[in-house]
């Protein structure tokens, strides 16, 4: 009988993890401390060095398993700390309970599938998402140096296929863009890298304030950020963002003039962002849910939310919030009655009272999650992104049970706008990112796939006619009248919003 395989330490401390699909026998010593930290025997932050500390929680942990240590690291031991992780997580055949954040088995299947391909071993393609294929998602995401987490999300899928489709491209070098999830058209990366030679590491975050947090603290920087217009000033004080220059922006002049008078409100002189894509916050619903658990309840009121005895009803079905203060909060103090939202105590207090009132009835839920949960229905009211709710409901085959309009009270207009983060390491190369979404037919693309208007003035002849006429995307003009304008938000309001939200949400 063969010996059993083994992994030889790294002799020497080593920050870089193996490359895509390197195929080595040397250990990525950051999985293997993430591993450990999910059983409790490895505490700060994986970073890859071999330290006492990894060595020491390694040896423990052979100890209780019963498995030789010796100073390498068998199969026996990475799969047995692999299925110790498992368990301890909670995961599932398929699914982790409590989150929505996986694919379905044919998801899965290709992402194993993509992994198989690139060198990794997820366990087989059999579309069963288990310790393997978690374990072998974490270190392809290492390997990029964006969020590890584990979880096949559209954005994994995404990211494994375009490393697949373009392997054989000799890039010349890379950008790294941070945007909210399910908030890009594929294709739009893949084709940008084969025409540049310059390779897309793509990172998601779930709310303006977990973008700050990675920008601050992110172990390899970004060098394109898609940050919320009213975010700006609070991103620009705290020196998160530095000027554009616009002068490279060969397409700059395809922006909507009405969209950029807008954007001054938030950034005075156009010194930061262009805008990439507009929306509304309002109401989305599940009709028949609503009409199940709340007969005769108006359909546009963010009383479905905000009313406690309303949303007292609706708990049985799910009533949501997208989890970003800054786009929810705002409407809370308008329900509260602060018709404008300015940044002083009444409109933190007006918000508060609302909030609070529904404390533990309405709770709120990631970007990623939000699509999915109001597709299928998980939820039955909440308050939200225009695009995403139109997301969901076409990725609920278009059921006419979905609903999203303005609320009656009046809903919220912003923008999500392309920056550079202050410590870039390759501006140049996201001055031609920022340039190449700025073309007519590249946003247009976007927006057709992520059902949020563009502020493109010359996509119209590149987009799906019907996206036109839903006034869920486009708001006729009597609408935007009522839509209120969050102005940019100070760092002492930031503050104040991050301590309500961790109120209300109980974290």
């Amino acid at each position: 009988m063969a010996p059993p395989a083994s992994y030889t330490l790294p002799p020497t401390m080593n920050n870089t993890p193996p490359p895509v699909g390197g195929g080595n026998k040397v250990v990525n010593i950051e999985i293997i401390q993430r591993l450990l930290a999910k059983v409790g025997l490895f505490k700060g932050q994986p970073n890859g060095v071999m330290t006492d500390a990894t060595i020491e929680g390694l040896r423990t942990f052979a100890y209780q398993q019963r498995i030789a240590f010796n100073g390498q690291i068998s199969d026996e031991l990475i799969s047995s700390l692999r299925r110790a992780a498992w368990a301890t997580g909670g995961w599932k055949k398929g699914s982790l309970k409590g989150e929505d954040k996986l694919l379905d088995s044919k998801g899965i299947a290709q992402a194993q599938a993509y992994l198989s391909k690139l060198g990794y071993d997820p366990g087989g393609v059999d579309g069963t998402f288990g310790a393997q294929t978690q374990s072998s998602v974490e270190t392809f995401q290492a390997s990029q140096r964006i969020t590890v987490d584990g979880f096949i999300t559209k954005t994994t899928l995404m990211n494994l296929k375009r490393a697949v489709d373009n392997k054989s491209i000799q890039f010349i070098g890379r950008v790294r863009v941070l945007n909210w999830p399910d908030y890009i058209e594929p294709s739009v990366l893949e084709d940008f890298e084969r025409d540049t030679k310059i390779q897309v590491i793509y990172d998601t975050y779930g709310s303006n304030e977990e973008l700050e947090e990675k920008l601050k603290n992110s172990a390899e920087p970004y060098d394109v950020a898609i940050p919320t217009a009213s975010n700006i000033k609070a991103l620009v004080a705290g020196g998160f963002l530095k000027p554009l220059d616009r002068k490279q922006l060969k397409n700059v002049n395809n922006i909507d003039s009405k969209i950029a008078a807008y954007l001054e409100s938030w950034d005075p002189g156009a010194t930061y962002a262009v805008p990439y894509m507009w929306f509304t916050v309002g109401i989305a619903i599940n009709k028949a849910l609503l009409a199940r658990y709340a007969p005769g309840a108006n359909i546009d009121s963010l009383s479905l939310v905000f009313d406690p005895e309303i949303a007292g009803r609706l708990n049985g079905c799910g009533v949501k919030v997208e989890d970003s203060p800054s786009d929810i909060i705002p409407l809370a103090a308008l329900y509260g009655g602060v018709k404008n939202w300015s940044n002083d105590s009444k409109s933190i207090a007006a918000a508060e009272k609302t909030l609070m009132a529904v404390k533990g009835i309405v709770r709120p839920i990631a970007s990623d999650e939000y699509i999915d949960a109001l597709a299928h229905g998980k939820i039955c009211a909440a308050i939200g992104f225009s695009g995403d709710s139109i997301q969901a409901r076409i990725q609920g085959g278009g059921s006419s049970n979905i609903h999203y309009g303005v609320p009656v009270e009046g809903g919220s207009l912003g923008f999500d706008t392309l920056t550079i983060p202050a410590n870039a390491k390759n501006t140049q190369n996201a001055i031609q990112y920022i340039d190449f979404i700025l073309k007519p037919q590249v946003a247009a693309k976007i927006s057709n796939t992520v059902h949020y208007a563009n502020a493109n003035a010359n996509s119209g002849p590149y987009m799906n006619p019907g996206l036109f006429n839903d006034p869920g995307i486009f708001i006729p003009p009597q609408v935007m009248k009522t839509l209120i304008v969050v102005p940019s938000l100070s760092q002492s309001t930031k503050q104040d919003m991050d301590r309500l939200w961790k109120k209300f949400s109980g974290n």
